[in-house]
């Protein structure tokens, strides 16, 4: 005797009997209701279906054979929506951990030369701090979108200029920055992307920095430049975090470019979410096994 599976999630049964069954489910995410009805009828033999093979989907035609002989007590499952709205659940958190930190990280405010809106501006040494379009040669235009960016250098191999700006932190969360950067086909730029964690009183607790030039250093390669392509690294906020602070610098001779600045934080997963996990899991497939083992 075999058993198939007819994919339904809602079942009901006692003493070998699957009746009618409709369930209703209300999902509460985004304060949204949906009414979702699931029916289940029984095979010709009465069959019901194990409820941790519907959550695996571990099926065969051995255990199905068993499982029609079995006697099940009353119970509904509704994985059917109970599985999406977890789903959702897991994806808007993502998405809420995801957002920029950074305001006008795109440089693309106000649309005109004027200094970018919300970011200081530092310079050093004849270096300078340019917003503005540029028209890279075909050999290092890479991903540049043509909007407004920061070029960022100078014209003598003592200069340099940079942009910066602070938000706020939070000790103990990861935290990720991405920067798109390219240098000009003229001579030979040193570029940085810089990302700080300070305390309340701005005293830097940690740094980390990337060269975003390295490909034209070393041997030294003047006036090749770097195609504008995406940067990025992450950084966990060290104890009395309460600021993060994303810098970008360009040192001479020559000129760096940096755009669509980035900075998402996330959650570092403690050690004990993942036993709580591990744990769930191993009573699940315990249940399973011993469900089977007194029915074989």
């Amino acid at each position: 005797m075999s058993c198939r599976s007819s994919g339904q999630l809602t079942v009901d049964g006692g003493n070998n009997a699957l009746k009618h069954n409709e369930s209703r489910t209300t999902s509460l995410f985004w304060g949204m209701t949906e009414t979702a009805r699931a029916r289940a009828t029984p095979s010709k033999e009465g069959c019901l279906h194990h409820p941790i093979r519907l959550i695996f989907g571990i099926s065969s035609a051995k255990n199905d054979s068993r499982e029609c002989l079995r006697k099940q007590t009353p119970t509904t499952i509704t994985m059917k929506w109970i599985l999406p709205a977890l789903t959702a659940g897991a994806i808007a958190t993502s998405a809420g951990m995801a957002q920029n930190l950074l305001l006008n990280g795109d440089f693309n405010s106000p649309n005109s030369v004027a200094a970018p809106d919300l970011w200081s501006l530092w310079s050093f040494g004849g270096g300078y701090s340019n917003h503005e379009l540029i028209t890279p040669a075909p050999s290092v235009l890479g991903n540049y979108d043509g909007t407004y960016q920061m070029t960022l250098g100078a014209a003598n191999t003592s200069g340099g200029g940079g942009a910066y700006q602070t938000v706020s932190a939070t000790a103990g969360m990861s935290y990720t920055l991405s920067v798109d950067a390219g240098a000009q086909d003229w001579w030979l730029p040193t570029g940085e992307i810089r990302l700080f964690f300070l305390d309340a009183s701005d005293v830097q607790l940690s740094l980390t920095t990337i060269n975003t030039t390295d490909g034209i250093h070393g041997p030294d390669q003047f006036d090749v430049g770097v195609a504008y392509q995406n940067w990025s690294f992450s950084a966990i906020a060290p104890a009395g975090t309460t600021q993060a602070k994303v810098e970008l610098a360009g040192f001479g001779g020559g000129s760096v470019w940096f755009d669509n600045a980035v900075l998402t934080i996330e959650a570092v997963p403690e050690p004990s979410a993942f036993a709580l996990g591990g744990v769930g899991l191993a009573i699940l497939m315990i249940s399973h096994r011993s469900r089977r083992s007194r029915h074989d």
